[in-house]
């Protein structure tokens, strides 16, 4: 939360709210992803695999890796043409941040050369509505259990 003249405060979720908040964040992108698909033609396939290689070139700072994940992501929601779906799933993965921030360098498992993406990707091509929302959602979803472990955590640990 944001309070005039006071700055920021970040919320602390529990276990189970932060595994609701990334199953809420893999219900909102799989549905995206299913009304982005009839929005997706070449130039933005070319697009989606551009970013997916900016990913792999920024794997060696967690920061910009992040950074080139979230445009990955809000490029894809923002295909859907459904503007107030594409600021919740902003908003989902804002209040996830933290949590990712740190299951990420705990654990070094950004990606293994992209291969996650690249289904992504490869769901796309297949034109199938149905199929890439559920590969979204799965996608989304990857270790549910490992992140949300961390909001047990005290800070710092």
């Amino acid at each position: 939360m944001i309070y005039a003249n006071r700055g920021a405060v970040v919320a602390k979720y529990s276990r189970a709210e932060v595994s609701q908040l990334i199953e809420i964040r893999a219900a909102l992108e799989g549905l995206a992803a299913r009304f982005a698909l009839p929005n997706i033609g070449l130039s933005e396939l070319e697009e989606l695999t551009h970013l997916k290689s900016r990913m792999e070139r920024e794997s060696s700072s967690l920061s910009k890796w992040m950074a080139a994940h979230d445009a990955f992501h809000n490029y894809l929601t923002s295909l859907s043409g459904r503007p107030l779906l594409v600021r919740q799933t902003v908003k989902m993965r804002f209040m996830l941040l933290p949590y990712y921030r740190e299951y990420y360098s705990q654990s070094l498992e950004m990606e293994i050369f992209g291969l996650e993406h690249e289904k992504l990707i490869r769901a796309v091509e297949l034109n199938d509505p149905t199929h890439l929302e559920q590969i979204v959602r799965r996608h989304a979803i990857i270790n549910v259990e490992k992140v949300a472990d961390l909001a047990d955590l005290p800070p710092n640990t």
